[in-house]
């Protein structure tokens, strides 16, 4: 918990978020960055990742694997 931030804070925060779950699950799983989600909703961004982290809601595609991010010397 940040310094000078309630526990009530936080519980009038998330129970923003909670309202408009749908709407929020929709967007992350449209890969809209969590930061500018947070930004409109007033709410700090970790703490809206912690939440949408406990829906289970899958938030950014798996990394890729392979060799893409190798420079050509490396991958011989």
């Amino acid at each position: 918990m940040r310094k000078g931030t309630t526990r009530a804070d936080y519980a009038r925060l998330e129970s923003v978020v909670l309202t408009d779950r749908a709407r929020i699950s929709a967007r992350v799983q449209a890969n809209v960055p969590i930061r500018r989600i947070a930004e409109e909703y007033g709410i700090d961004r970790r703490t809206l990742a912690r939440i949408v982290d406990g829906w289970g809601v899958p938030r950014r595609p798996p990394n890729r694997k392979g060799h893409a991010n190798l420079s050509p010397r490396k991958r011989r």
